[in-house]
Order: C-alpha cells, then sequence, then structure tokens
C-alpha cells in the first residue's frame, strides 16, 4: 500500500472519529465555567464577606446555575441568606442539613424557600428547580426509600464534569492509538501480515472445534455415570393445589380482616333469609359473615382442598365449576349471586357465559355483586395484581359495566373499596398531591353490582 494511500485512511479515520465525538457532546451540556471557584462567578458581599450569588435573569429571576458554585458546607445558610434575606433558623438548619450534599436535595431546598411565605411575599422567582422539589414531595411518601436514594446520591454536575473528562481521555487515547497504527502500517508489508492473521484465524477455529468436541464427549460420558432420575411432572395438579392454598393463607389474611373487608357488601342484599350463592367462595369467609346474619347461604367451589376446609366450618359448599353450576339451576331459582375476586381468573369468553348465566338464574331484582381487582389504582394494575399467579389480566370498571349491560343485567352501582390506609399517602393539599394520592393510594379492588330487570 502506497504512503499516499496510507495517509488517506488517515485522515479519513479522523475526520470520522472527530464527527462522532461531535455528536456524542452535543447531547450532553458541558460546563462553559468553573464549577468550583466562587471568585468565578459575579458575587454580592455581605457585611461578614461572605459571597452571595448574583440572579442571571433580567428581571431578578434566580436559576439553579447561579447556586452551582456555592460551597455545600454553606449551602443552607447561603440559600436563606440569598432568597429570604436573613440567617436560617435553628429548625430550618437541621431540617435541610441533609439535603445539601447532592445536586438534585440543593435544588429542591431552592423551591421549598421559594414557595415559603417569605419567598412569595419577597416575590422571589426561580427557575430549573420545579421538578426536584416535585420529586422531593413523592419521596416522603410510599416510594420514599427509591427516591431519597436518588435525592441524597445523585450529583448531577459532578457526574457531567467526570463524564466531560472520561470523553477527553478516551478522545486523547484514540488519537494516539491511530497515530501508531498508521506508523505500523508503513513500516510493514500489509499484504504479508494480512495472511499470517488469515492462516493464525484458522488454526484457532480448528482448535475450538476440537474442544467442543471433547466436551461434548465428557458430558455424554458423565450423563452415563449418574443414576438415572424421574423427570418432574409439570401438569402435578395435586401440587399446584397444594401451593395455592398456602398461598391464600400466606397472602388473603384472616377471617376477621376479610370481614371488615366484606361489611360495606352487607348493604346491598335483601333481607334474610334470602338465598346468596357464592361462586368461587374459597375458604368461606363471606358465607360465614351471611349465616351469623341468618341468611340461606351456598357456596360453590371447585378446589377439593377449600371444600373440605368449609365444611369443617360447617359452610354448605357444593365442588365444582361455577359455571358448570349455573347451566344446571333453574330460570329465577336464586336472589343473590356473588364473586369475590373471581373475574380475573376467567377466560373472557368463559366470564361473558358466567354473566348470560346469572341473568338466567337470579329472579327478578335479584342482584350480581362482582368484586376484582382495581387497576385504575396504579400500584395494583401493574405489580400487586401479578402476584397471584393464576390472575389472567386485569379488568376495568369501565369493560365489566358494559358486559352486564350486554349481557342483561341492569348496572344498580359500582363500589369502590379497600383504598390504602391514610399514612401511606404524600402529604399536602395541592391538586397535584391529591391527584397523586389517586392514583398510587386509592381503592384496591371495586365491585360491578347488576340487577336482573
Amino acid at each position: 500500500m502506497a504512503a499516499s494511500e496510507i495517509r488517506g485512511h488517515e485522515e479519513d479515520w479522523r475526520q470520522r472519529l472527530l464527527r462522532r465525538i461531535e455528536v456524542e457532546m452535543s447531547t450532553i451540556e458541558m460546563p462553559t465555567e468553573p464549577l468550583a471557584n466562587p471568585a468565578a462567578n459575579e458575587v454580592d458581599k455581605d457585611v461578614e464577606g461572605s459571597w452571595i450569588p448574583s440572579p442571571s435573569g433580567r428581571d431578578g429571576t434566580w436559576h439553579r446555575r447561579d447556586f452551582a458554585a456555592v460551597d455545600p458546607q454553606e449551602f443552607v445558610r447561603t440559600a436563606y441568606r440569598t432568597l429570604l434575606g436573613r440567617e436560617a433558623d435553628p429548625d430550618g438548619q437541621a431540617a435541610y442539613e441533609a439535603w445539601r450534599g447532592a445536586w438534585l436535595g440543593r435544588a429542591a431546598l431552592l423551591q421549598q424557600l421559594a414557595d415559603s411565605p417569605e419567598g412569595r411575599q419577597r416575590d422571589v422567582r426561580l427557575v430549573g428547580c420545579r421538578l426536584a422539589y416535585w420529586l422531593w414531595r413523592v419521596s416522603r411518601g410510599p416510594l420514599r426509600g427509591l427516591f431519597n436514594r436518588l435525592l441524597l446520591s445523585w450529583d448531577a454536575e459532578a457526574w457531567m464534569q467526570g463524564l466531560y473528562r472520561q470523553l477527553r481521555k478516551y478522545v486523547d487515547g484514540a488519537t494516539e492509538r491511530l497515530a501508531r497504527e498508521v506508523q505500523t502500517w508503513r513500516a510493514v508489508d500489509l499484504g504479508t501480515t494480512l495472511l499470517e492473521h488469515q492462516r493464525a484465524l484458522n488454526d484457532l477455529r480448528q482448535e475450538v472445534e476440537a474442544l467442543r468436541a471433547l466436551a461434548e464427549e465428557l458430558k455424554v460420558a458423565r450423563t452415563d455415570q449418574q443414576p438415572q432420575r424421574a423427570a418432574p411432572r409439570a401438569d402435578d395438579d395435586e401440587l399446584e393445589e397444594e401451593f395455592y392454598v398456602a398461598f391464600e393463607d400466606a397472602c388473603r389474611g384472616d377471617t376477621l380482616q376479610l370481614w371488615v373487608k366484606l361489611e360495606p357488601y352487607l348493604a346491598e342484599l335483601p333481607p334474610a333469609p334470602a338465598r346468596v350463592v357464592d361462586l368461587g367462595c374459597g375458604r368461606g369467609e363471606w358465607l360465614q359473615l351471611l349465616q351469623g346474619r341468618g341468611y340461606t347461604v351456598l357456596g360453590v367451589e371447585p378446589s377439593g382442598a377449600m371444600v373440605q376446609r368449609c365444611r369443617e366450618a360447617r359452610i354448605p359448599v357444593v365442588q365444582g365449576e361455577g359455571l358448570s353450576w349455573l347451566h344446571a339451576q333453574g330460570e329465577a331459582s336464586v336472589d343473590v349471586l356473588t364473586a369475590f375476586q373471581v373475574a380475573e381468573h376467567l377466560p373472557f369468553g368463559e366470564l361473558l357465559a358466567w354473566l348470560r348465566e346469572a341473568a338466567r338464574v337470579l329472579k327478578p331484582g335479584g342482584k350480581l355483586i362482582l368484586e376484582t381487582p382495581n387497576p385504575e389504582n396504579v400500584l395494583v394494575g401493574s405489580h400487586t395484581f401479578y402476584h397471584d399467579p393464576t390472575h389472567r389480566n386485569p379488568l376495568t370498571p369501565t369493560l365489566l359495566q358494559f358486559a352486564f349491560g350486554y349481557c342483561g343485567l341492569r348496572v344498580d352501582r359500582v363500589l369502590r373499596v379497600n383504598p390504602y390506609p391514610p399514612e401511606a399517602k404524600v402529604p399536602g393539599d395541592d391538586p397535584l398531591t391529591a391527584r397523586v394520592n389517586g392514583h398510587l393510594c386509592g381503592p384496591q379492588d371495586f365491585a360491578v353490582i347488576g340487577v336482573r330487570p
């Protein structure tokens, strides 16, 4: 290869490397002035000689970057003096001490002071800190662990400086390696070198294939020497049922807890001794609650283990699938049908068949109460719903209401029940906080109550 061709390749590689670096650097906001030298920034002086940053906006608006050069050790004191015009009181100093060590924490502190009554009275104008302040508010609710780790550990500007240094180091190193390779190409016969490399590569491939063959032989020999075990059964229904019973005991809650959750549905029932049939009755807690109030009850349950528990508790129960039981009943023979946490286990076609049969079996004016997890709660729809491996997919209130009407049942009402406790909510009374609490801490279940016309 001629020297002119080598120089052409060298220049081409340099240009491509520089273009790639320019693209990468264009996506990063690089610092344009020192970040840790107060003397390099425009400052004001107080009577004691400590410096205070000046606002960068034309109308006196402060930006987060105006505080970039403030020493973290003095950040709380400087923020109070700059935005509120006074020294930090002991309570404020102590409350915000933990936030001064990270960029997001310092930005949240600035927004907190600007939004305070004193800040509004002084007409403090601040930009670039609102997102950090919102994350700080959310971090005091159910997600405090995740957001606290973010706010207390991420120093974005230090990260940007480190990335800038790494890029500079990469560019310098790549340039040096390119220069060395070009010199090497100029000093050797490239054709001979490529041929030698090809021969070495072929030799390595042959060695790799030989090692693979030897590994397979050793694997077969080891398998022949080991005693054979029976393959595990993937369709062991008994094992799956035992697991599910244990899972219910661990996660469903005890009888008293369930009675508290089920009590709102008592107001939807006709007077005793009306006949109530619970489809998928499980351990029978709902039927026990009704028995104590004089109702005529029956449970339908496919699990043999659950049926045995109901019988031990003297709860009338039959073993079988809910749809099969409904199909065998006469028309207008039941006052109330209930199904708690069952619909989400069914294929949708089977659920529609349930609703049609329920509309036939109920007496005129009879009710169907169908409860299921509420995907309007973000934590339920994205997380807790999938604790149960037999759940298929969440069902929305809009879908179930339409399905009830489509199958001949008039929707009487929708009950949203079992919200998270008040202490789980994000503190605050503004509209944004209320919306966050509604999506994260709202009702975990809902029930559609339908009536046969």
